[in-house]
């Protein structure tokens, strides 16, 4: 009698021991699937922050190449040797601002 309530009190400690073991396993894997989505989700914040940045440099490039195109254009038109044909035909190609978008 002895011996089996031994058998089972050991049993009962291996059984306590194997779903402990389960319980921790499961919470390292969730933990982990939790820590790869947060990691996915940071690097697609800073991968759209990024892009961000970078639009916005080019929208203020784009902003001083036409600040400096309006104003060449007006130093063109200043010039004193310019002809009634010059002016019809308008300022040079380089001074001509792409259409805005």
């Amino acid at each position: 009698a002895k011996h089996e309530e031994a058998s089972i009190t050991l049993l009962k400690r291996r059984f306590s021991r194997a779903l402990a073991s389960v319980h921790r396993s499961l919470d390292r894997r969730v933990n982990r699937d939790a820590r790869e989505k947060r990691q996915r989700l940071n690097q697609s914040l800073r991968n759209e922050a990024r892009a961000r940045a970078i639009m916005r440099r080019a929208r203020r490039l784009e902003r001083t190449e036409r600040t400096r195109r309006r104003m060449a254009r007006w130093e063109w038109l200043k010039r004193k040797d310019l002809t009634a044909a010059d002016l019809l035909r308008g300022p040079p190609d380089y001074l001509r601002s792409p259409p805005r978008q």
